[in-house]
């Protein structure tokens, strides 16, 4: 697969973020609520950042995946781990947008901390519906992914985000000289690196 050729776009951000307000804040030795709202916003970029540099979900979300065409016979499903296929839908020879039976394909969905990216392709002796072929996006796959719940998400990726939301706390009105890695960066890039999923 064409990687470059795939677009994707969040439709559902997760409800909730892998570590509480209440862990970021021992572990920045907050003890007052004032800072709450500003804790909360740290927290959501650093999962951000955690799940841009792991290529992964890390609570359950769902995405689109747009593509012009299949170029290859197993689409392999971005952002790990997997969880459902929501719905296939191409636009047909007509223009009309049509949603492609469930019972058409399959799908694989790895589990457990390290999980590959899950898989669809046709049943056996199907084939990949006709797209209109002068249509961007004639294709859209909608997916869940994400461990689930904070519960479910590697302690080692609930680590990377704390040490990030600490190294933002505490370097709020810092100016950046130079290009040294603090060590909070380092813990929390040192967390992140296996899990990294290298093909997206």
């Amino acid at each position: 697969m064409n990687e470059n050729l795939v677009r994707a776009s969040l439709v559902t951000a997760p409800t909730v973020e892998p570590v509480s307000i209440a862990e970021a804040k021992a572990h920045c030795r907050v003890n007052t609520t004032s800072e709450d709202d500003l804790i909360s916003a740290l927290i959501t970029a650093a999962r951000m950042h955690v799940e841009a540099t792991t290529k992964r979900a890390l609570c359950t979300q769902t995405w689109d995946f747009k593509l012009d065409d299949f170029c290859e016979w197993v689409f392999e499903v971005p952002k790990p781990p997997l969880q459902t296929v929501t719905f296939i839908k191409y636009v047909d020879a007509n223009g009309t947008l049509q949603t492609w039976s469930s019972s058409a394909y399959q799908s694989t969905a790895p589990a457990g901390p390290y999980a590959e990216r899950g898989r669809i392709m046709p049943v056996l002796g199907g084939a990949w519906p006709i797209a209109r072929p002068d249509t961007f996006d004639a294709f859209q796959i909608r997916v869940a992914c994400g461990y689930g719940a904070a519960a479910a998400v590697p302690q080692p990726l609930k680590n990377a985000i704390l040490f990030r939301v600490l190294e933002m706390y505490e370097r709020r009105s810092e100016v950046l000289t130079g290009t040294i890695k603090s060590q909070n960066v380092i813990a929390s890039d040192a967390l992140c690196s296996p899990f990294i999923c290298e093909r997206w």
